[in-house]
């Protein structure tokens, strides 16, 4: 890829060689070494202090075993990984490391000690000692189990008074703890092998992390009812560990070797109404230029998000720009009021206003400032006040934060025409992987809402890279520095694990049923192009006139407005999933590959003449700083299929292939 600089017009006059890695995942910082390590029958991979994915056979047992120690915003550390030691044999090993975790006035360190022997047993032990006195929400180890493998399933917990009792991993998702008291957990992984978890040094307990749109269910400690955040001094020792062992007929074993080519199947019996997309209003920066606006029209947008928050005066401009930047675009717009301690004063002051202003709302989104959620009492006030502008106002809410809050303060739905919540993966981690393992959970909260919602729409916004505000920070944030990204900002907006990501969030979603959709920004560092101004700042890379890879993602989903989603199967959705189209006899199959290694894929069942058309490393530039060019039909390979089509996906790249319905 090229990076160019810019005229005054945005037009470019130079290109610069953008490191491969910026274009990947928007850092010229290399991914993680990562080890396949081997315990008998048991695979799994340690990276960066961490083991992840283990798996007996094809079967994944845990997802991840690590060290946490998170501040008194709930703000994670990373850790600074030394002196990692490794001793490796086929079926066994032994890896040692250091880690510190340093920011702001915490100062603590640990040593990760790791084996593994070839009975299957597997042992993660973490001694670590405080060097400095801080509040802390969370200090010790975690475990995460896989949601596709333990949702619904059973498992025997095993207390510290030596009783036992039965429980299910919950099949939706769980408001609140579904166990606590943990001393062990066992739970069945074949029909004749079980594996069991042994929790030493700290009580444990069991949170549902779909709430937070991770992949997972997260066995940690303490428990919640330790009051939290809790001081810690120095000098403060931390002794853990975590045992994971085998019981049953485990029998003959393969040990997986190297990575296999990833299938691809559709379903064409299962269908949905693809969802109604629209972007956030960038409020930042402005009115969108004639040609950003050029760029969005291609996106066929259903609405554009706009959040007021209505003690805050400049709403009123921010209302104005929104929509007149929507009603260029023929959208309308979704609204977000945030309200404070006078709902009713605040809403009859917006009625002057958008009596004004005119715009086309296609729905109000409720939220209190205090606990970002919607309260009966600000949803009876909007409602009765908004259809004075509106009479057949569409009343939405539920919460502007993360899905726990709506999950565990579930409004009524007679009170509401829609529920929505917002999503981001990294609430608990941010590392490239994570991103990807939390797309799967996106899913959880559509089907779990709708088991409550009494046959309510569900409505997902905004969907974001990173969090836009931290909804249990104690305090006011830090303003960030001028010279770089603020919190809110993921470094790897603009580059091709981004568009990956949101082809993988728009196919969970899609395919689960959820009604509308509002992705990211119309513009600038978190939207899906550059801004008129840049931003061109040390963490991010954007120029004026340049759309992300994300652009395109959504442009060939928007081309095909109208369309079903058909359900799709990868057999290793960790690695390439794909999105399935079908709109008048023809069909559309967007994949990605969220690896930072090439993947070859088979997609079965297809025959005849295929289009096919990619988006990675070699065409990016064209994509990206020529956008009609790139989407011009042109550059379309055209082949023919004859059951089976095999093509190979480079890293973090993409590939779109159309045909008719017809050649399946």
């Amino acid at each position: 890829m090229s990076r160019l600089s810019q005229q005054s017009d945005g037009a470019t006059k130079e290109a610069v060689r953008v490191p491969p890695a910026v274009l990947y995942y928007g850092s010229d910082k290399p991914e993680p070494g990562r080890r396949i390590l081997s315990a008998g029958p048991v695979r799994m991979v340690y990276e960066a202090g961490e083991l992840r994915y283990i798996r007996m056979g094809d079967r994944e047992i845990v997802r991840r075993i690590y060290v946490t120690l998170r501040d008194e915003n709930w703000g994670t550390l990373v850790p600074r990984i030394e002196n990692v030691l490794c001793k490796s044999m086929s079926d066994s090993f032994e890896l040692s490391f250091d880690a510190d975790y340093q920011q702001g006035n915490v100062d603590f360190g640990c040593r990760g000690r790791l084996e593994g022997d070839a009975n299957g047993t597997v042992t993660f032990h973490m001694e670590g000692r405080a060097r400095s006195r801080f509040l802390t929400s969370r200090l010790g180890l975690c475990v995460l189990h896989p949601i596709r493998e333990f949702a619904g399933t059973r498992c025997t917990v095993q207390h510290p008074n030596g009783a036992t009792s039965q429980h299910e991993f919950p099949l939706y998702i769980s408001p609140h703890q579904p166990f606590t008291d943990i001393q062990a957990i066992r739970h069945q992984v074949g029909s004749e092998v079980w594996a069991r978890l042994d929790f030493l040094g700290e009580v444990f307990e069991i949170e549902d992390q779909r709430n937070w749109t991770d992949g997972s269910y997260k066995t940690y400690c303490p428990p919640l009812a330790v009051p939290y955040p809790r001081e810690v001094t120095p000098d403060v020792q931390v002794d853990q560990t975590v045992r994971l062992s085998l019981g049953g007929y485990v029998g003959p074993y393969v040990v997986q070797g190297a990575e296999s080519e990833v299938s691809l199947t559709l379903n064409q019996e299962a269908q949905a109404a693809i969802p109604k997309i629209g972007l956030g209003y960038a409020a930042e920066y402005g009115p969108l230029s004639t040609k950003q606006l050029d760029h969005l029209k291609q996106l066929n947008l259903s609405h554009l998000r706009v959040d007021l928050k209505l003690s805050q005066p400049d709403y009123r401009l921010h209302l104005k720009n929104a929509w007149s930047d929507a009603d260029a675009l023929g959208a309308g717009l979704e609204v977000a009021l945030v309200l404070s301690g006078n709902p009713e004063k605040e809403i009859e002051d917006l009625l002057d206003e958008l009596r004004s202003i005119r715009p086309k709302v296609s729905g109000w989104l409720i939220f209190d400032s205090a606990t970002h959620c919607s309260s009966a009492d600000s949803l009876r006030i909007a409602r009765k006040l908004l259809s004075r502008y509106d009479k057949d106002a569409v009343i939405g809410g539920g919460t502007n934060a993360n899905y726990a809050e709506v999950n565990r303060s579930r409004p009524h739905p007679e009170d509401l025409d829609l529920l929505c919540y917002a999503v981001n993966p990294q609430v608990h981690g941010c590392d490239n992987s994570t991103l990807v393992e939390a797309l799967e959970a996106q899913a959880s909260t559509v089907t779990s809402t709708k088991q409550w919602a009494e046959g309510r729409p569900v409505s997902v916004t905004p969907i974001t890279l990173k969090a836009r505000f931290n909804p249990y920070s104690r305090d006011t944030e830090p303003s960030p520095s001028p010279d770089f990204v603020p919190p809110s900002v993921d470094e790897r907006q603009a580059s091709l694990l981004a568009a990956c990501w949101t082809l993988g969030s728009l196919k969970y979603l899609a395919e689960s049923g959820a009604s509308s959709l509002t992705y990211f920004e119309t513009q600038g560092w978190r939207g899906v192009q550059g801004s008129v101004s840049g931003p061109n700042l040390n963490d991010f890379c954007s120029y004026p006139g340049m759309v992300f890879p994300i652009f395109h993602v959504l442009a060939d989903v928007q081309d095909l407005q109208g369309a079903t989603v058909v359900r799709t199967r990868s057999t290793e959705p960790l690695r390439v999933n794909a999105l399935g189209l079908v709109r008048n006899g023809a069909f559309r199959l967007m994949c990605a590959n969220f690896t930072g290694s090439k993947q070859s894929v088979t997609v079965h069942g297809i025959k005849g003449r295929v289009r096919m058309r990619p988006l990675n490393e070699t065409n990016a530039s064209l994509a990206i700083f020529s956008p009609e060019e790139y989407r011009a039909d042109a550059n379309d390979t055209v082949v023919s299929v004859t059951g089976e089509l095999k093509f190979d996906l480079p890293p973090y790249g993409l590939m779109r292939v159309d045909g008719e319905v017809a050649t399946w």
